[in-house]
C-alpha cells in the first residue's frame, strides 16, 4: 500500500470513530449523563481533527487539545490546520471539558455528574458537530 493511501485509510479510521463518539455523546445527553456527554463530544471533535493530521502522516496521538490541533504548535511539531481556524473558539470551549467532566477535583463543588447539565451537553454537541462537519468537508480533498 502506498504511503498516501495508508495515511488516507488512517484518517478515515479516525474520522469514523469521531462520528461514533459524537453519536455516543448524543445518546449520553438523552440519558441524562451530561458530564459524560460533554467529555465524549470533546473526544469526537479531537478525533475528527486528528483525522486531518493522520491524512498528512503526522503523529498527534498524545495531543489532547483541539485548539492546539487546529492552531498548531511549532515547539511540539504540530502543524496548523488553517481550514479550521474559524472554529478555534469552539475548540477552546470543548477543551475546557477535558478534565472537569471526569474528575471531582475539576469542579468547584459536588461531582461532575451533579455539576454539568443538559445545556452544557447540548452546547458541546453543537460545538463538536460544527467541527465534524468542517472536517467532513476537508477530508475528501486530501
Amino acid at each position: 500500500m502506498r504511503a498516501a493511501n495508508r495515511w488516507r485509510a488512517e484518517a478515515e479510521r479516525w474520522f469514523r470513530q469521531a462520528e461514533r463518539d459524537w453519536q455516543a455523546a448524543s445518546n449520553l445527553c438523552r440519558s441524562g449523563d451530561y458530564n459524560w456527554s460533554c467529555f465524549v463530544a470533546q473526544q469526537a471533535a479531537e478525533k475528527a481533527v486528528k483525522a486531518i493530521h493522520a491524512a498528512h502522516g503526522e503523529d498527534v496521538e498524545r495531543i489532547h487539545s483541539i485548539m492546539i490541533l487546529i492552531q498548531g504548535d511549532r515547539q511540539i511539531g504540530v502543524q496548523p490546520v488553517t481550514e479550521l481556524e474559524h472554529l478555534v473558539d469552539r475548540a477552546r470551549d470543548l477543551d475546557r471539558m477535558y478534565i472537569p467532566t471526569r474528575y471531582p477535583n475539576g469542579v468547584p463543588f459536588g461531582i461532575p455528574a451533579e455539576f454539568f447539565g443538559r445545556q452544557n451537553a447540548e452546547d458541546c454537541l453543537q460545538w463538536a458537530q460544527s467541527i465534524l462537519e468542517a472536517v467532513r468537508q476537508i477530508l475528501p480533498a486530501m
